[in-house]
C-alpha cells in the first residue's frame, strides 16, 4: 500500500517547470550531444559502444519493452529483435576490422 489515500497525489503540483532559458540552452546543445553519441559508436571500449548504441536506439526507436512483458503466444517484441540484430552486426563488424 502507498502512503497516500486512493485518488490523492503525492505531487499535486506536478513536475516542476524547467527554467525556459535553461531549456533553450539545452535544446541548442542537442545537435552536439547527438554527434557525440554517434562518435562514441567508434569507441575502442565495447561497453561505451553498446551504451551509445542503446541510447541512440532508445531515442529514435523508443525504449525496448521487457520481453517478459510482451510475450504473446511465444512472439517477442520486434523492436527488441531489431536491436539485438543491430548490436550483433555492429560487434561483428568491429571484430572483422580488428582482425585486419
Amino acid at each position: 500500500m502507498g502512503k497516500f489515500p486512493k485518488g490523492v497525489s503525492g505531487n499535486p503540483g506536478g513536475r516542476s517547470k524547467m527554467n525556459p532559458e535553461v531549456k533553450e540552452i539545452l535544446k541548442a546543445a542537442s545537435p552536439d550531444a547527438a554527434r557525440t553519441l554517434v562518435e562514441l559508436l567508434n569507441s575502442e571500449k565495447e561497453s561505451i559502444r553498446l551504451t551509445a548504441a542503446q541510447d541512440i536506439l532508445d531515442r529514435t526507436q523508443g525504449k525496448a519493452i521487457q520481453t517478459e512483458a510482451v510475450q504473446i503466444s511465444g512472439m517477442l517484441d520486434v523492436g527488441s529483435q531489431v536491436r539485438k540484430i543491430l548490436l550483433e552486426h555492429m560487434n561483428d563488424g568491429r571484430r572483422t576490422e580488428g582482425s585486419n
